[in-house]
């Protein structure tokens, strides 16, 4: 969808959500949210699951790194609510949005996703 609708590349986009300097310096904005990403294994890419799905506005001056930048702030604020809720049942932000990829992923309707996720809640406590 970003090489579709913006200028840029899909393999820029994708080479930026691996690159550890700019990781690391979006975890010291929002050190809730990626202190859990900068060390995440098994992903594609670091920051896999913490870009928002929105519609964002891409003007000429929006560079790769601002639009990332937006998508991971959108994260950030509908996360954060649940941030104290997450760490008092011994999570992180990766393994519930790792859960909610697969609830998601597997479930068709709401009542679905919600039984999938009891059952996948269950075996991991």
């Amino acid at each position: 969808v970003i090489q579709k609708n913006t200028r840029f590349s899909k393999k820029a986009f994708l080479k930026l959500l691996n690159n550890q300097s700019f990781i690391n310096a979006l975890e010291k904005k929002y050190p809730e949210l990626l202190s859990s990403a900068v060390n995440a294994t098994n992903t594609r890419y670091k920051l896999e699951g913490y870009l928002y799905p929105a519609t964002y506005t891409v003007t000429k001056k929006t560079t790769l790194k601002n639009l990332i930048l937006q998508m991971v702030m959108k994260t950030n604020e509908v996360l954060s609510p649940y941030y104290s809720e997450i760490s008092s049942k011994g999570y992180t932000v990766q393994k519930v949005l790792t859960l909610a990829s697969l609830v998601e992923r597997e479930g068709v309707t709401n009542s679905d996703r919600r039984k999938i996720a009891g059952v996948f809640l269950n075996s991991i406590r």
